[in-house]
């Protein structure tokens, strides 16, 4: 069988030149630690650069030193971006390649490639915190130190609460199994309800019964993958089913959830609290009112940003760096690029 070839794939021992679009990771991990868990042949031949996020079709338009492989990270990375440059494989730094025009990179040759199933336990740890975070109202945990305040403010227990987990892949799996340890009546919603649930008993539905999953529901967490152009799941009509004060956590992405609506489900009481990592706009402005209220606890977009996700991403990275150099497809592609005689 014939593989597929990309364009510009470096000549073998050549140096090689990764660009990433966004400069910081968090704490003590940055972008120039990633090749600490690459061998050292590849690391030691291997430039790396980083760029703002909002900046990366800008720097490859621009006419200057072209990398060999482009990680987006949470960039966008257009369709002049890929027909300008000369690189041949977009790897992406973990599952999200909704930012990537994927049919423009298999036009132009390119493949495109991302990290399934590596950011799992991470994201589900960080949809317990901020769950936890709600029913605990950790926010006003400073309110009890008042004057006549002391004990308040009064918390909920999750022990015996109707939970929903929308998307039970690999991060909703995960968080699943989080979760029944918390004695919750556990559900989940699916594509395809009649596959092994990924905790025992756990009862699930079909996204065409998502309504009669949601009904009555204390918790959701949302941890599917949207549909390119599809509307929100959890729209107003779906807020309205769960069960009064209910919380909700999003962890997948900004697109699943109408925040308008969630936004006015929390000023009628209707939502006890939002927990959320993910927007549809992001960058989310520090000022936007989702962040600013009192039964909101929102980070921007963390949940996978973990030292062990950092290491293992990193070292994933450098064996899909040494596949590109040798001619060989990605370990798991999201395309099958077309060979590319020109790049004119």
């Amino acid at each position: 069988m014939n593989t597929p070839q990309c364009r510009n794939v470096p000549a073998a021992g050549a140096p090689l030149h990764v660009l990433f679009g966004q400069p910081r990771f968090s704490g003590e991990i940055g972008w120039d630690a990633v090749t600490a868990h690459w061998p050292s042949d590849l690391a030691a031949r291997t430039t790396v650069e980083a760029v703002e996020h909002h900046a990366l079709t800008e720097r490859l338009t621009g006419g200057g030193r072209q990398p060999d492989v482009v990680v987006p990270v949470v960039s966008a990375l257009t369709a002049p971006a890929l027909r300008c440059s000369t690189f041949g494989l977009v790897q992406q730094f973990g599952v999200g390649v909704d930012a990537i025009d994927v049919e423009a990179a298999t036009a132009a040759g390119v493949w495109v490639a991302n990290m399934p199933g590596l950011n799992a336990p991470h994201v589900a740890e960080h949809a317990l915190a901020l769950l936890l975070a709600l029913a605990k109202r950790l926010p006003e945990a400073a309110d009890g130190f008042a004057p006549g305040r002391w004990g308040s403010p009064g918390a909920r227990s999750l022990r015996g609460s109707r939970a929903v987990v929308v998307g039970t892949g690999a991060v909703g799996g995960a968080t699943a199994r989080l979760l029944a340890a918390f004695g919750v009546d556990l559900v989940g919603v699916r594509r395809r309800p009649e596959a092994e649930p990924p905790v025992p008993g756990m009862r699930t539905y079909g996204v065409g019964e998502l309504h009669a999953a949601l009904r009555g529901a204390d918790v959701v967490v949302l941890a599917a993958t949207p549909v390119s152009g599809a509307p929100p799941l959890l729209d107003a009509a779906a807020l309205g089913v769960l069960a009064p004060g209910a919380l909700v956590v999003n962890v997948a992405r900004g697109a699943v959830l109408d925040e308008a609506a969630a936004f006015a489900a929390l000023r009628t009481g209707h939502l006890g609290g939002l927990g959320l990592d993910v927007f549809t706009r992001e960058p989310y402005p520090a000022d936007g009112p989702l962040r600013q209220h009192p039964r909101v606890v929102a980070t921007a977009h963390t949940a996978a940003l973990t030292s062990g996700y950092f290491a293992d991403a990193a070292r994933q990275l450098g064996e899909a760096v040494a596949r590109h150099v040798a001619g060989r497809p990605p370990l798991h592609p999201v395309n099958s690029p077309r060979p590319v005689t020109s790049l004119g």
